[in-house]
């Protein structure tokens, strides 16, 4: 599992999908997070809820990959919102 605050780096950019299966399966909502980091790396969750008792559950922040040199955060932003993120705001400490 990865650490958003990890050898120092900074959260640049969140963004956020929510999939409703259907039929629903195990699970009646998926919602996947990726984060846009400052070292260039994406860390990605999802949080289910499941349909037989209604229970939340989050599977923890994995390495999606690195970000392509060059390609700025407003770049970044604008593809994710082709695929159907919405932007919120990014956890500051």
């Amino acid at each position: 599992m990865a650490k958003l605050s990890a050898r120092g780096r900074t959260e640049l950019a969140r963004v956020e999908k929510t999939v409703y299966p259907t039929p629903p399966d195990l699970v009646t909502e998926r919602r996947y997070t990726t984060a846009y980091m400052s070292d260039g790396t994406l860390l990605q969750k999802c949080d289910v809820i499941f349909r037989s008792d209604g229970k939340r559950h989050s599977y923890g922040w994995i390495v999606r990959g690195k970000v392509d040199p060059g390609l700025t955060v407003e770049q970044w932003l604008e593809l994710r919102a082709r695929l159907g993120y919405k932007q919120v705001p990014t956890r500051r400490k």
